[in-house]
């Protein structure tokens, strides 16, 4: 399950209805998901969490379910 924040904040960067946003969310079905769009999420992201991704990780987070897993990792 997605957290509600990082729902929220894909929905906030890709201009998305909240309902739109799901696990499978990613650079693959949103077209907006480019490389610039990429940086836009995950500065956001680590902003609305409080916290800094691993540089070597950040390529490998191309989707919702990605991210969480992700977010999953650094909040235990």
């Amino acid at each position: 399950m997605l957290d509600a924040r990082l729902v929220e904040a894909i929905s906030e960067v890709f201009g998305l209805p909240r309902d739109e946003v799901h696990a499978q969310s990613g650079r693959d079905t949103i077209a907006e998901w480019d490389s610039i769009g990429h940086l836009k999420l995950i500065l956001h992201i680590e902003e609305v969490f409080r916290l800094r991704f691993p540089a070597a990780r950040i390529p490998t987070l191309i989707s919702a379910a990605e991210i969480q897993k992700a977010l999953d990792s650094l909040q235990a």
